[in-house]
C-alpha cells in the first residue's frame, strides 16, 4: 500500500504481506527501551479488523462518524489479485455501531484504472469525509486516494459517492491534468505523493500528504506537505512544501524523521495530527517494519509542534502485533475519546488494531 512504501523509495510493500514473516523481528534493545507518551491504551479485544486470509491486509484506514446511519464508517487497503496477474491493492468498507465491533465488509469498492491509466495497478490509502455543505446528493462522500502505475509512482486521485459504496473517479474533463480521478500529480524533482489526509473547514479543502522528492546530491528529501482547494479537484500547494521535514522531529525515535502517512482533525480550536517515523538508529538501515506513532498540534496547518517522544510504539510482547508494526493509521473522535487504528502484523497477517485515550491529552 503506499503508506507501505520501503521508507519511501518507491518499493510497494503489498509484496511485504506475503513475505512479512522473513523479514519483520521487533527483538530490539531500542523497543524494550523506548519511552511513550499521551496516556493511549490498547484496546483488549485486538485486533479489530481481521480480514480473509486471501486478502492478506487490512491497513491504510480511514474512519468517520456518519450521524445518518448511526455508524462509524471505515474505508481500508487490502489486496486482491490484479486482472492482469500479480497482487494488486485495492480499497475496501466496514461499518461499526461503536467503533469496535467491525462488520458489513466489502471490497474492491473503488475500481483501478484502466489499462496505462496512472492507477491501473493499485488503488489504496483513502481518506473520505462527509461533505454536509455539497449539494449535489451524488457527491456527498468524497474520497482522496493513492493510485500506482506500473513504474511504481505514486499519485493522489479524487473520487465521489451518493452512500460511500459506489463510488466514481472525477471525470477526466474535470481533471488538472485531463485524467480520470488524478488531482495531484508530480512536480519537478518528486517522486511520490501520498497518502492523502483532507478535511473540509470554513469552506476549503485542506490536504496533508506524503511527499518525496530527490535533491541535488542524489539522496531523497521526505516529509509531509500540504495544499488547499476550494472544490477537492484543484489544488494549490503551500510555497514552503514540505512543511513538516525529517529535520525537524527527534533522531532519538524517528532518525532523520521520515515522518509519514499523516492523519489530521480539527479538534474545534486548532489541527491535531498524528503520524508514522521511522524507529531505529540513524546509522541503521531503515526497516519498515520498525514504525512509531508521533503527535502534532498546528493553528495554521502549516507551523506544527509536536511531541518529543512518540504516542504509541510497538510491543513485540503482544501477540496480536507480534511480528511487526507497518505505517498507515486513522483516528476519530468518539464521543469522550478518541480512537487510534493501526496496522500490525501476527501469524503473516496485518490486521487493525485500536488504542483509546480520553480527550484533552495529546
Amino acid at each position: 500500500m503506499s503508506r507501505f512504501i520501503n521508507h519511501r523509495n518507491c518499493v510497494c510493500l503489498i509484496f511485504f504481506a506475503l513475505v512479512i514473516a522473513a523479514v519483520c523481528s521487533l527483538a530490539v534493545p531500542l523497543l524494550a527501551q523506548l519511552q511513550v507518551a499521551g496516556g493511549w491504551v490498547r484496546y483488549e479485544k485486538n485486533p479489530v479488523l481481521v480480514v480473509p486470509s486471501e486478502r492478506a491486509v487490512a491497513a491504510d484506514p480511514t474512519v468517520i462518524f456518519d450521524p445518518s446511519q448511526n455508524r462509524y464508517r471505515m474505508w481500508f487497503g487490502h489486496i486482491a489479485r490484479h486482472p492482469r496477474g500479480g497482487p494488486s491493492a485495492r480499497i475496501g468498507y466496514a461499518d461499526s455501531p461503536d467503533g469496535l465491533r467491525w462488520e458489513n465488509l466489502r471490497f474492491e469498492v473503488v475500481p483501478i484504472g484502466g489499462k496505462m491509466a496512472w492507477d491501473e495497478r493499485h488503488v489504496e490509502a483513502p481518506h473520505v469525509i462527509l461533505d454536509r455543505e455539497e449539494r449535489d446528493p451524488n457527491k456527498r462522500y468524497k474520497m482522496w486516494y493513492s493510485g500506482l502505475t506500473g513504474k511504481r509512482t505514486y499519485r493522489i486521485g479524487y473520487a465521489t459517492s451518493p452512500d460511500g459504496l459506489a463510488w466514481r473517479k472525477l471525470p477526466p474533463n474535470q481533471s488538472p491534468y485531463q485524467k480520470e480521478g488524478l488531482v495531484l500529480d508530480l512536480q519537478q524533482g518528486e517522486v511520490a505523493v501520498s497518502d492523502p489526509s483532507v478535511l473540509k473547514r470554513d469552506g476549503t479543502y485542506h490536504l496533508w500528504f506524503t511527499m518525496m522528492k530527490a535533491k541535488a546530491d542524489g539522496t531523497l528529501e521526505r516529509g509531509i506537505g500540504y495544499a488547499t482547494s476550494s472544490d477537492g479537484a484543484g489544488w494549490a500547494r503551500h510555497p514552503k512544501n514540505p512543511v513538516i521535514s525529517g529535520s525537524d522531529w527527534d533522531a532519538r525515535w524517528g532518525a532523520e524523521g521520515w515522518p509519514g502517512a499523516p492523519y489530521v482533525l480539527w479538534n474545534g480550536r486548532f489541527y491535531e495530527m498524528w503520524y508514522n517515523a521511522g524507529l531505529y538508529p540513524i546509522q541503521t538501515k531503515a526497516d519498515p517494519a520498525k514504525q512509531a506513532i508521533g503527535y502534532a498540534t498546528s493553528e495554521d496547518g502549516v507551523s506544527w509542534r509536536k511531541l518529543n517522544l512518540p504516542i504509541l510504539a510497538p510491543q513485540a510482547s503482544r501477540p496480536s502485533e507480534s511480528q511487526a508494526w507497518v505505517p498507515g493509521i486513522a483516528v476519530v473522535y468518539n464521543y469522550s475519546r478518541t480512537f487510534l487504528y493501526y496496522p500490525a502484523v501476527a501469524k503473516d497477517q496485518v490486521s487493525l488494531h485500536l488504542a483509546i485515550k480520553q480527550r484533552g491529552n495529546p
